[in-house]
């Protein structure tokens, strides 16, 4: 139990968002939800392919990204050569762009779709000023995300409503 406690003492996040010279609460919280869109788009690809190779999950994943990163307007990038770099070379932008182009069409170009994140905002936007009640419940949603089970279990919609409650 003390090691624990000690790894939770080193791993607190520190309260210095207000000291940050770019970043604030508003811009995590699009991070946040950009991350819970890449996640939706995983799950939902690989529900409708249950075959697919072991190989090609990072470039299911970095084709996720990119698509996401595409349609978001905060952050559009000049061109795929980071998404390139970060996977250490194995996926090549024509690659890229081209399980975009399954993952696109596998999803009926659906790309956006309410995730518990959104849920909860809206709920607690619309009735509370609690911001630790926001931030608890975001956290326990994006914990949530490491669910599998949860996530094919339950829809969006109860998990926000859960993760409110507890």
């Amino acid at each position: 139990m003390k090691d624990f406690q000690e790894q939770e003492q080193r791993a607190v996040v520190g309260r210095n968002m207000h000291d940050q010279d770019f970043i604030d609460e508003r811009m995590r919280a699009i991070l946040v939800d950009w991350l819970c869109d890449v996640d939706r788009i995983i799950d939902r690809y690989l529900s409708e392919n249950p075959n697919l190779a072991k190989a090609k999950l990072q470039l299911v994943g970095v084709s996720a990204f990119s698509i996401i990163w595409k349609c978001k307007k905060e952050l559009f990038p000049d061109d795929l050569s980071d998404l390139v770099y970060a996977t250490d070379q194995p996926c090549t932008e024509d690659k890229i762009v081209a399980m975009e182009g399954k993952i696109l069409r596998v999803l009926n170009y659906m790309v956006s779709t309410p995730t518990a994140y959104k849920f909860i905002v809206w709920k607690l936007d619309t009735d509370h000023e609690d911001k630790p009640l926001v931030f608890l419940s975001s956290y326990i949603a994006e914990e949530a995300m490491l669910s599998y089970q949860l996530q094919v279990t339950y829809t969006p919609s109860l998990l926000a409503a859960a993760e409110i409650l507890i």
